[in-house]
């Protein structure tokens, strides 16, 4: 079960729960509903969304003030989130894009052309393979790509094998797949624009 799917269940039973017994601890609920772990991030998550409020209530049992929760009554307004400091939204930005910069890389990276072992007589066997995984923008390694795959006897087959096996990068049977998988997204943002404009 996804970590995103635990807590939909948990915030369900929370939920349920305080709908009949207000007033509990993070720790009672977590007992209550059976949570392994502590609630306070579910519950604090929740705050945000309005759904509970929590105040500060001294518990003598325990010596000292605790915050309990409860349902949030309609009409509650979310408390305002904490500012996250410049140094520390910058120093998330940075590992963001080194992610990001990373799981690219991971996709882009040239494997063999599956379709010259393939399809006999291919014009890309000898080819570098790096050629046809051209970087975003790289028209120059991209026409080069295209210009062998333009005099290739099994064009048409590469193409369909590509289609066939789910390829999503990648210059096959003279097609940058990229692109061809952009054209149906670009064309219903355009039909949309027709639209508002009463075209």
């Amino acid at each position: 079960m996804t970590a995103l799917a635990t807590e939909g269940t948990q915030r369900c039973k929370i939920l349920a729960h305080l709908a009949a017994v207000p007033d509990l601890t993070g720790h009672q609920l977590a007992l209550v509903i059976g949570a392994a772990n502590d609630l306070t991030d579910v519950l604090r998550a929740m705050e945000c969304r309005a759904e509970v409020v929590s105040r500060i209530e001294w518990r003598p049992q325990q010596g000292r003030q605790v915050h309990v929760w409860r349902l949030a009554p309609p009409g509650t307004v979310p408390p305002p989130r904490p500012e996250v400091p410049a140094d520390v939204a910058a120093r998330c930005r940075e590992r963001d894009t080194a992610a990001q910069r990373a799981r690219r890389a991971q996709r882009r990276a040239p494997g063999p052309q599956l379709a010259a072992a393939v399809l006999p007589g291919a014009a890309c066997t000898r080819a570098d393979p790096r050629l046809f995984f051209p970087e975003p923008g790289d028209e120059a390694t991209e026409a080069s790509a295209k210009a062998i795959c333009a005099g290739c006897p099994v064009r048409a087959a590469c193409y369909a094998a590509a289609v066939a096996r789910g390829e999503l990068w990648g210059v096959w049977g003279g097609e940058n797949l990229e692109t061809v998988h952009r054209r149906p997204a670009v064309a219903q943002r355009q039909r949309e624009r027709e639209l508002e404009a009463g075209l």
